[in-house]
């Protein structure tokens, strides 16, 4: 899974001593158990857990949280002043949004719905999932400017087809 990249590749050496840790506690263990010294079998469980536990919090936690909470997407919206300008999320069931922004938002699942949204409030920003982006710059109902993109969520700016005639994609 490291190899191909993807969304756990920052947290790489630290899934590595994960891997390690649980290698060297499983061969312990297998020791005790064979030999019979089960109290050092339950020693060794016990130990094992908290190495992980351990090694997860310090090492991955941080690589993963920053390439994949929502708090980072807030962080660089904030950053960019742009969060005022967030109105909703589309199929993006993801209530750590709200809390982040200290704000509830707007939640559509149907592209109707969202177009509904996007002509009653034009212009402003929606979270989408990345896989979502082609879609619904392919719709006639909407006209879709990129923002950003964090991990497996975009930021899109949508409005309704210009008179102008401009681009789908905003451009």
């Amino acid at each position: 899974m490291l190899a191909r990249g993807g969304r756990f590749a920052g947290a790489g050496s630290a899934l590595y001593a994960l891997a390690a840790v649980l290698a060297a506690a499983a061969l312990a263990a297998f020791g005790a158990v064979r030999f019979g010294r089960l109290a050092v079998f339950a020693v060794v469980q016990a130990a094992s857990t908290v190495a992980v536990v351990l090694v997860f919090v310090v090492f991955a936690w941080p690589g993963l949280e920053a390439s994949e909470s929502t708090k980072t997407l807030v962080r660089r919206l904030e950053a960019g002043g742009l969060a005022a300008e967030l109105a909703g999320a589309y199929r993006v069931p993801d209530v750590s949004l709200d809390f982040y922004l200290g704000r509830a938002l707007a939640r559509e699942t149907d592209a109707g719905g969202l177009a509904r949204h996007v002509s009653h409030d034009p212009g402003r920003l929606w979270v989408v999932r990345t896989d979502e982006v082609d879609t619904l710059a392919s719709r006639d109902a909407l006209t879709l400017v990129p923002v950003m993109t964090v991990s497996r969520r975009a930021v899109v700016r949508l409005s309704p087809p210009g008179p102008e005639g401009g681009r789908k994609d905003g451009s």
